[in-house]
Formats: C-alpha cells, sequence, structure tokens
C-alpha cells in the first residue's frame, strides 16, 4: 500500500513536468516553437492533407505570432525502417538567426530560405514512416506571396525513390505543420489559412451634378 502512496505522486510528478515541457514548446526562449498538444491548429486554420502512416501521438507545430515559417529543422534516423533511413523530426522555423535545436538531445539540422522567401509547401516521400521531404519556398512580397517566384530545397532525408506527394502550394498561407511524432517520424501535414483577401474598395461614384433649370421669363 505504501509503495503505491509513494508511486502515485512520483507518476504525477513526471506527468506535469511533460505537460510543462510541451506548452514551452522544444528549445524554449522566444524564437522557439510552441507544441500545443491536443489543440489543434490556431484560430482560422486548417491541416492539409496527413501523408504517412497511422501511429505517433499528434503534435501542431507554429508561431503564436502567426509569423509564417522561413525553414525546417529535421533530423535523421539511420536505421529504423528495415534498416532505411526516416526522419527523426521536423519543426518549422521562424527566424533565421534563432537558436540551435535539439530532439530529444539529438542536435537539428535547419534548413532556412533565402532572404524574403517563406515556406509554401512541403513534397513528402513516406510509406509507414517520413522517409524524406523537400521544402518548398515562395517570394514573398509584404503581404502577398508571389508564386510566379519559388523554388525548392534538396531533399531532406533520403527518399525511397517513389512519387512525391505534395502539400500546399494551393494559394494559402502556411503557418505551420501537424506531426504524427514517436521515436520518429510517423506523418506529417501542413498548417495552412487563406490568404487575405485585398478585394479593392471601388472609388464611390462622384457627386451628381445638379440639372440646370431653365425657367421662360414672363410675357
Amino acid at each position: 500500500m505504501l509503495c503505491g502512496v509513494l508511486v502515485l505522486p512520483f507518476a504525477l510528478g513526471l506527468a506535469m513536468l511533460g505537460v510543462a515541457a510541451n506548452m514551452a514548446g522544444p528549445g524554449g526562449g522566444p524564437n522557439a516553437l510552441f507544441e500545443i498538444p491536443l489543440s489543434g491548429p490556431p484560430p482560422g486554420a486548417e491541416s492539409t492533407q496527413l501523408v504517412g502512416g497511422e501511429g505517433g501521438g499528434r503534435r501542431w507545430f507554429y508561431d503564436r505570432q502567426g509569423r509564417q515559417p522561413v525553414g525546417m529543422a529535421y533530423a535523421i534516423d539511420d536505421h529504423w525502417d528495415d534498416a532505411k533511413p526516416v526522419l527523426k523530426a521536423l519543426q518549422p522555423i521562424f527566424d533565421r538567426q534563432g537558436q540551435a535545436r535539439e530532439w530529444n538531445g539529438d542536435p537539428l539540422t535547419t534548413v532556412a530560405a533565402k532572404e524574403g522567401y517563406v515556406v509554401d509547401g512541403l513534397l513528402v516521400d513516406a510509406g509507414k514512416y517520413v522517409n524524406a521531404v523537400k521544402v518548398v519556398f515562395v517570394r514573398q512580397n509584404g503581404e502577398r506571396l508571389d508564386w510566379t517566384d519559388s523554388y525548392e530545397s534538396d531533399w531532406l532525408g533520403v527518399p525511397r525513390g517513389t512519387e512525391p506527394v505534395k502539400l500546399g502550394g494551393e494559394g494559402q498561407f502556411v503557418l505551420g505543420i501537424e506531426a504524427h511524432q514517436g521515436l520518429v517520424l510517423d506523418a506529417v501535414a501542413l498548417i495552412v489559412r487563406p490568404e487575405p483577401n485585398f478585394t479593392e474598395i471601388a472609388a464611390p461614384d462622384p457627386m451628381p451634378q445638379a440639372e440646370a433649370t431653365f425657367t421662360k421669363p414672363a410675357e
């Protein structure tokens, strides 16, 4: 009985530490990601198609200030899927000069967009797990995206050679990623929201001119 009494507070303490770590997000600090367990995408956003397997717990990575990601940080597990490499982790970054990140003690490699570009999509090669992704970057002009000016990163990870699935690139803003994550990355989706509507306000009609009247003089 005493053993049970001692174990329960210890287990509750571990659970609280896990919640605190999740709410703080990996890395912590002003440039950190924000992992929001069980809350889903931020208001006004949604997740795209999920690509990969069915394992892992759901995690959402996005910036609470609403900034668009300017790159991705990732790590590779070289011998996971029948001795084939898979992505151990994938996280968006929002600051090119942000701090170094780790995943379970392993350093993450960062791939950032050129100045003036942001993340617009992913090309995902996945089976039971996510093997590799390419990041699609697009030029940002003020509050608009210029889809005529884009480029792709090299593969992050080792692709299997199958036809990748494209996520994003449909006239939406990318805010982050939804990851199904265990010891490795089981599946991934993008968190997106519609592009703001910049409908031009029509100029008001000019004030109508009063018609001149003619009064016939009295005879």
